[in-house]
């Protein structure tokens, strides 16, 4: 699991608490899993944006849609990478190393072994 899949997932738990952290103004829960807030990009004061639980913004007023990550990357700056890795610290989710796949012998390989 990535970081990024790892703050998700801690997302998901609580979202309106995690949005009250980042200091996004909750007005209430819409229909299903989205939450009406404030839009911290254009600072709508009717709670025109809706964000799901694991951090997807779709704001109505100014037409911005990003999660959590770019979200954050836009407000203080950097990378979403960056702000990936503050989340986490401000979550407690621990940062595992990415591990890639071990390659296929790929398909020719795979062809000659059934023809055989």
């Amino acid at each position: 699991m990535t970081i990024f899949s790892a703050v998700k997932k801690a997302i998901a738990t609580d979202p309106e608490a995690i949005l009250r952290k980042l200091n996004v103004q909750v007005k209430k829960h819409v229909h299903g899993e989205w939450t009406q807030c404030k839009c911290p990009i254009c600072d709508d004061e009717s709670g025109s944006a809706s964000v799901t639980p694991v951090g997807f913004l779709r704001c109505h007023q100014c037409s911005a849609k990003m999660d959590v990550f770019e979200w954050l990357s836009h407000r203080d700056g950097g990378s979403q990478l960056d702000a990936c890795k503050r989340l986490a610290a401000e979550l407690g989710v621990e940062a595992q190393p990415y591990k890639r796949a071990k390659r296929s012998r790929g398909l020719a390989s795979w062809m000659n072994d059934d023809l055989l």
